[in-house]
């Protein structure tokens, strides 16, 4: 059930053979559910229904609520499938006060989107506020589950009027998803040019809708500018004209005791005030022009994510396309870098500075990244984060986690093959004599002893580079596993 469905079946169809003969009528309804879960993978939906009715019997015979509702459910796809709307239909009308009851909210989230998904079109009332975005919401959620079971042309189907319905009302966020998740199921019906189109559309929808909210924010800073500056002029002709008359009750009064020395004073005070009204005008204009310059470097960040996130997403669609498992390798390879950037780049605008990178939240969201990518979870490789708080330059980081990528993934490819559990240890922190980066693992090794100079071997010979670049020192241990420890030399922690 880890994958291998078609290993699985024939030990399942014999334990139910067994349950059979002995009476079980609870393990016969589970392997009857395993059995029926095994083939919707094999798409054999007429005999993954036909299991999941005696599944469904067998749990209602035994008083399992929370079973008697999954298996509903799982019946349910089964016959959409086959087409048979209406009787998967009632099914989830039954299944969905048992999931209630049991509090099973996320089951009871995605019955509620193949519900909505399933009922008849609605009038033009429901298309419209709050009622209709929910709808939309789980008919997009539908076709995510129509695209899980492989019914790629009734998926487009669903998203097709998706796309139209959001247009009409007016949704442009769940129009946007709906592009983007319609780009994919063209691709994987093997409709590239229509999916690089839908791509473009989306990408388009998503940069007007982010130049919407710049602008709205552009709008909002301009006016609060305004009315500030304004206020701080009003406050200096009131502060001038109050000390104006201040000075001219005092002169009269000084007129007694000597005109000349009451003209000097009052000629001091107002040539002190108009230079506090010339400082004034001065450091407005230079925070207006300070407000232009952060409003530039915020569309400049907007630009470079909206350029990585266009690079990740046609290489995604590239991916969807090609059979050659090399070059889907590689593929892969080159979003696992891209996505390496891009936290950086998430890190400088995350924090509102562009001096420097925390790398320690940057490894551990490298790291989840990667474990995600390649499929490695928790329960098979525990990984040992030792990283310092260390906040290092641009210039500093961007190498270093490079570097970082290349081991993470030299070792999540070929240091525990076939399933083999193991630790994951990598260590970031500042020595007397520099910075020490160190990935070890307790896998396989690696293979006739090679090292940083077999570079056909694991990808250890791009540590030369990054050597260099760093004024780094580099060792291989191959004893126990394989440990990669640099001490670096060259680099720069942000000010």
């Amino acid at each position: 059930m880890k994958g291998h469905g078609t290993k699985a079946l024939p030990h399942f169809l014999k334990a139910l053979q067994q349950a059979k003969a002995v009476g079980d009528v609870y393990r016969t309804a589970m392997l009857n559910a395993n059995v029926a879960e095994v083939l919707m993978g094999q798409r054999q939906w007429a005999a993954s229904a036909r299991h999941g009715r005696l599944a469904l019997s067998g749990f209602e015979a035994c008083g399992q609520t929370i079973w008697t509702g999954a298996a509903m459910q799982d019946l349910a796809l089964a016959l959409v499938a086959q087409g048979k709307d209406d009787s998967a239909r009632i099914l989830l009308d039954r299944a969905a006060p048992l999931l209630e009851v049991m509090q099973m909210e996320d089951h009871l989230a995605e019955l509620r989107s193949m519900q909505q998904g399933l009922a008849p079109p609605p009038d033009e009332a429901d298309t419209t506020g709050a009622r209709g975005l929910l709808r939309l919401r789980h008919r997009m959620q539908f076709a995510r589950t129509l695209r899980h079971l492989g019914l790629l042309e009734r998926a487009d189907t669903v998203l097709q009027a998706v796309i139209e319905d959001a247009g009409l009302s007016g949704f442009d966020q769940e129009r946007m998803e709906a592009l983007d998740e319609r780009s994919g199921v063209l691709a994987e019906l093997g409709r590239a040019g229509e999916a690089h189109a839908l791509l473009r559309d989306h990408l388009a929808l998503r940069d007007t809708l982010a130049s919407l909210t710049t602008a709205r924010a552009v709008a909002e800073v301009q006016t609060a500018f305004d009315v500030a500056r304004k206020d701080a002029a009003l406050q200096a002709q009131q502060l001038l004209i109050s000390r104006q008359r201040a000075w001219l009750v005092a002169g009269s009064l000084l007129v007694v005791l000597g005109g000349l020395f009451v003209v000097h004073l009052w000629y001091a005070r107002r040539h002190k005030a108009a230079h506090a009204a010339q400082l004034l005008e001065r450091n407005t204009a230079l925070d207006a022009a300070l407000a232009d310059k952060e409003l530039l470097l915020q569309e400049l960040q907007h630009r470079v994510k909206n350029n990585l996130q266009l690079v990740g997403g046609l290489l995604r669609m590239q991916d969807r396309t090609i059979t050659d498992p090399a070059a889907q390798q590689a593929m892969r390879d080159s979003q696992d870098l891209v996505r390496s950037l891009a936290l950086i780049h998430q890190d400088l605008t995350g924090n509102g500075s562009v001096q420097g990178i925390a790398m320690q939240g940057y490894v551990e969201r490298l790291v989840g990244g990667l474990l995600r990518s390649h499929g490695n979870g928790t329960e098979r490789i525990v990984v040992t984060l030792e990283v310092e708080p260390l906040q290092l330059d641009v210039d500093s980081a961007i190498p270093i986690g490079l570097v970082l990528h290349e081991l993470l993934v030299n070792a999540l490819k070929h240091a525990f093959p076939n399933g083999r559990k193991g630790t994951l240890r990598v260590v970031l922190r500042l020595l007397d004599k520099g910075l020490e980066l160190m990935v070890q693992d307790d896998g396989v090794g690696l293979p006739n002893g090679a090292t940083d100079a077999d570079p056909a071997g694991q990808g250890l010979g791009l540590l030369r580079t990054f050597a260099e670049k760093l004024r780094a020192e580099h060792q291989v241990d191959v004893r126990k596993g394989t440990t990669v420890r640099l001490l670096i030399h060259q680099f720069t922690l942000a000010t």
